[in-house]
């Protein structure tokens, strides 16, 4: 069995299959980020605010990041006494690639072929090179995942809220008091179908 296969694999390797998947699931990630900053006030009254846009496309294919950010920092003096408020909202919303891992990658040989004789994904990389020694092996074609609906996206929303007071008691003496505040929402989703290589001999 091992010399027919053997034969198999000369053959297409000859055929001129050279299967470079180390380019398949990579492309050139653009990403693009904004920022805008507003400050105003007077002597007694002031305020500055930030606010920020950063996207991220990655070197896999549709995996991506998205963050938003703002921060407003108000301050107010009133005689001895200043009062300043710094909130922080950041929102962040990525997703991996239904590709999978790189590593997968790495690890296939060059004489597997991603596609059949009709140009379609297989779901298995090894069948045509098996199939007529009779034996079902379970190589997953990784590329096969990413056109069956795989959905992995990981958020989260983070909300931070510093409130600070001083007092000049007297010269060379100040009190402070702070109250701060934090919240963090987390959500993942993964969906693997029942179609995913990761489920074959199942």
């Amino acid at each position: 069995l091992a010399h027919n296969l053997y034969n198999q694999r000369l053959k297409q390797a000859k055929e001129g299959l050279a299967t470079y998947w180390l380019s398949k699931p990579l492309r050139t990630g653009v990403g693009h980020k904004h920022t805008v900053e507003v400050e105003m006030g007077e002597k007694a009254l002031k305020a500055y605010a930030t606010f920020s846009y950063n996207s991220v496309a990655g070197v896999m294919k549709d995996s991506d990041r998205e963050t938003i950010q703002g921060d407003i920092n108000l301050s107010y003096r009133y005689k001895k006494i200043l009062f300043r408020n710094i909130m922080s909202i950041s929102s962040n919303k990525s997703h991996d690639s239904p590709y999978g891992s790189f590593y997968d990658y790495t690890q296939l040989n060059p004489y597997f072929s991603p596609y059949d004789s009709y140009g379609n994904v297989k779901k298995e990389l090894s069948e045509t090179e098996y199939s007529n020694l009779g034996i079902t092996p379970e190589i997953g074609n990784p590329l096969y995942n990413a056109t069956v609906g795989t959905f992995l996206e990981d958020k989260y929303l983070d909300f931070t809220n510093n409130f600070q007071m001083e007092v000049d008691v007297v010269k060379g003496l100040k009190a402070v008091a702070r109250l701060g505040i934090s919240s963090k929402k987390t959500n993942i989703d993964e969906f693997y179908p029942g179609s995913h290589t990761k489920f074959l001999g199942y």
